[in-house]
């Protein structure tokens, strides 16, 4: 999505902003499983993050079926 939804010149600064936002995010919802784990059961945990796995799917849905744009002529142009 990135590649076709994207001008080919901030392609490598779009993914510069994504890879630390990823690993931040990683360490953030490790910090709040160690305060889930104690509050409810692990199937409890696997259960809601299968749900919410499930509702991010149906969210990128709508997404998947755009049609990128044509940047064919941005690419002519330069």
């Amino acid at each position: 999505m990135i590649l076709k939804w994207s001008e080919a010149s901030i392609v490598g600064r779009v993914n510069g902003v994504l890879n630390p936002m990823f690993v931040s995010m990683m360490v953030v919802s490790m910090s709040f499983a160690g305060a889930l784990k104690d509050a409810f059961s692990l199937g409890t945990i696997y259960g809601g993050a299968g749900l919410l796995f499930l509702l991010g799917a149906l969210v990128m849905v709508p997404i998947m079926n755009q049609k990128a744009p044509d940047n064919a002529h941005i690419a002519q142009e330069t």
